[in-house]
């Protein structure tokens, strides 16, 4: 019980916090697309049954929309967590893990009000990805998270506690494609921006209450270790960006330094599948020979997520305790070749689902390298050197 309630700290918040942000995002694709249309043509029959003239033209529009909500989240996202991870070395982790759930709140409220009010322009969903990004958006919430967990958890346990935090994203996939669906049918816009503004109020909330901010480093600590001077507790002072350039790329014993950036280059090209593969999935299985529905494609989704993350929380944990966490890391990579190579062999249902199952143990890779990661910095740089894999969310812009 002691050991389950330890792993119960900051897990629930990247839960609800992934939960919030996926179950929206296809409503507030669905939502641009019925605001465009409005706009061009004033709603009505001629939106209901669109042609394909106006199809395109209101998917073009709507396309350049999603695309100013993606930069707006990403860009300010990943040069803020750059400024929060030094920051909340000295400062503790628990107000760097709020902001993002406050951001994300923010972002619910304003699809909300979009949502009730359509003849409000389609442009102002940009808003809702401003909030998020401006206050640290997924990026900082994934960094501040796994430093936690690398400042509370000894070495041997990290892999097994960050693979559990691994398994909170793809939980938390599975629920919201299950469920995101199901809502817009047969409720409205607003009962999923509400349910998402509940996931990340409840996530900040739980911050506040529960999670305990261990000590921080004495600015002498931090000097002697790093060989500079302290640095004001001010979130966005440009020495903070320093210092993470500085624990990037000072010189580590054990050759960490080239680890570090091997590390961090595997991360953005698991990133850089991981966006191809969301990306091309969909146009592979609405064509033939497969010709997966919506719903269906929302099912498998649901399966695939809910697979790998089960096989985080229950296959490797036991797996840790007989095999070294990088055999498991590499095995990971073989199984999702494998998942791959039978995904483009796919002709029917039974196998994209085989080559899902196939893929489950996959998951592992990130927590396998972010572990390593955090076990070459020192105590003093958590909140920096995991900050390498920061490369790798870049990679979705």
């Amino acid at each position: 019980m002691a050991a389950c309630t330890r792993y119960l700290v900051v897990e629930p918040v990247m839960f609800l916090y992934m939960t919030g942000i996926l179950i929206s995002t296809p409503a507030s694709q669905q939502l641009v697309l019925v605001k465009v249309c409005r706009e061009l043509y004033g709603g009505g029959d001629i939106c209901t049954n669109q042609t394909k003239e106006i199809t395109s033209q209101v998917q073009s529009r709507a396309s350049f929309i999603s695309f100013l909500c993606a930069s707006s989240m990403s860009l300010p996202s990943v040069l803020v967590s750059l400024f929060l991870g030094s920051w909340s070395d000295r400062t503790g982790r628990g107000l760097a893990m709020a902001l993002p759930c406050m951001g994300a709140a923010l972002g619910a409220l304003t699809l909300l009000i979009q949502s009730m009010f359509m003849h409000l322009p389609a442009m102002l969903t940009v808003l809702s990805s401003a909030c998020q990004g401006l206050l640290g958006g997924y990026v900082t919430i994934i960094l501040s998270i796994s430093s936690y967990i690398a400042d509370e958890t000894p070495g041997e346990d990290r892999t097994k506690r960050l693979g559990i935090m691994e398994a909170m994203i793809f939980m938390g996939s599975m629920l919201a494609g299950a469920v995101e669906g199901t809502v817009v049918d047969h409720a409205s816009f607003e009962a999923v921006f509400s349910i998402q503004f509940s996931c990340n109020f409840l996530a900040m909330v739980w911050v506040f209450l529960f999670v305990k901010n261990p000590s921080s480093p004495t600015p002498q600590e931090t000097q002697q270790i790093l060989g500079q001077p302290a640095i004001p507790s001010r979130p966005l002072n440009l020495q903070n960006l320093k210092a993470t350039w500085t624990a990037l790329t000072r010189r580590r014993e054990h050759r960490g330094r080239t680890r570090i950036a091997i590390i961090a280059g595997i991360l953005m090209l698991i990133n850089i599948c991981n966006v191809g593969e969301m990306v091309i999935m969909l146009l592979f299985v609405q064509y033939p020979p497969l010709h997966f529905s919506n719903q269906f494609y929302g099912i498998f989704l649901s399966f695939k997520m809910g697979f790998a993350g089960l096989c985080l929380l229950l296959i490797l944990p036991q797996l840790l305790k007989r095999i070294q966490d990088m055999l498991l890391g590499k095995a990971a990579v073989l199984f999702r070749i494998a998942s791959q190579i039978l995904t483009a062999f796919s002709n029917n249902a039974w196998m994209l689902f085989a080559a899902a199952a196939l893929g489950g143990p996959s998951g592992s890779i990130t927590a396998v390298l972010r572990s390593h990661a955090s076990q070459i910095a020192d105590s003093t740089e958590q909140g920096n050197t995991p900050g390498a894999t920061l490369l790798c969310p870049s990679s979705n812009i």
